[in-house]
């Protein structure tokens, strides 16, 4: 079941993150790092063609999370491990790092998180028994949000 706060950016797809916010950033220096580059150029990037590496990137960033938050809790709705470059959860990783004034502010994105996090057991394993989250910060993040939900209930 999509969140009211998911659905909120039903029919952007075509549209860019620079576009939604109607701010240009325009080419990044020459001298940008490759992380500043593929900042710049994932906010010209049609939203519906952002994937979950793209989306992983920017959050980690702090760039755009009024609208790219929504995408990646829909992303994370499907497949709550969804993976970009690194380790199945990197998105959810991301997502879950996310500073908790952005969430007091979004009480709503929280609350489709925590239906998210719950599905998640920290000790997954793969088919040869091997922990999905071997060496990653992705079971101790869940078990914090966990607690937080505990303290934002009470």
């Amino acid at each position: 079941m999509k969140h009211d706060f998911v659905r909120q950016l039903e029919g952007l797809e075509a549209a860019t993150l620079e576009e939604v916010e109607n701010d240009r950033w325009g080419p990044a220096p020459d001298d940008a790092t490759y992380l500043i580059r593929t900042a710049h150029e994932l906010r010209t990037v049609p939203l519906g063609e952002l994937g979950p590496e793209g989306l992983r990137l920017l959050i980690c960033q702090h760039i755009g999370l009024d609208v790219l938050m929504p995408m990646a809790v829909g992303v994370l709705q499907t497949d709550p491990l969804a993976e970009g470059d690194f380790y199945p959860g990197d998105l959810l990783a991301a997502v879950l790092r996310v500073p908790q004034e952005w969430f007091g502010r979004h009480p709503a994105a929280g609350k489709a998180l925590d239906t998210i996090v719950a599905s998640v057991d920290p000790d997954t394993t793969d088919e040869d028994g091997y922990p999905v989250f071997n060496e990653t910060a992705v079971p101790e993040l869940l078990r914090e949000w966990k607690t937080r939900g505990k303290q934002r209930s009470s």
